[in-house]
């Protein structure tokens, strides 16, 4: 896929430099569960990898970073709709970036976002979120996350 701007840049240069591959496989198996209308772009299946397995020294002494991480995407709507049929590893990383960083509580999180305490469909997707945001801390180093912060 061919870089063509700034952003794609960035996102590159984040992948090349902390040594991550990024694979994204069209896939259109199935909805989010986001999506109440049924309107949702392309779904893919992305894989960032590292090298091995490692466990890190001071200041994370102790912790080990998995060296796959594969989730679920969906592209956006407009690039559906357009018949695009890839996504850039820009489009992922940005959506991702903040992710790691979910609220800790059920509360904070409807603080956050808007949602009732009273709505078990804010509270399924909390904890899809939690669950995700430690999958994410869990192959991202401290750093990486930083630097992951400052593609957008």
């Amino acid at each position: 896929m061919k870089t063509t701007n700034e952003y794609d840049i960035k996102a590159e240069h984040f992948l090349s430099s902390n040594g991550i591959k990024f694979r994204a496989t069209l896939s259109d198996s199935k909805a989010p569960a986001w999506s109440d209308n049924g309107r949702h772009g392309h779904h893919y299946r992305v894989t960032l990898s590292k090298g091995k397995q490692t466990k890190w020294t001071e200041p994370n002494y102790g912790k080990v970073h998995s060296p796959r991480l594969t989730f679920d995407f969906w592209g956006s709507i407009k690039d559906a709709e357009d018949g695009i049929q890839t996504v850039r590893p820009y489009a992922v990383l940005a959506c991702i970036s903040r992710d790691a960083y979910t609220p800790a509580t059920f509360a904070e999180w409807c603080s956050e976002y808007g949602d009732s305490q009273d709505s078990i469909k804010a509270l399924q997707t909390f904890r899809r979120c939690s669950a995700f945001a430690k999958r994410l801390r869990a192959f991202f180093t401290e750093a990486e996350l930083e630097q992951l912060s400052e593609i957008q």
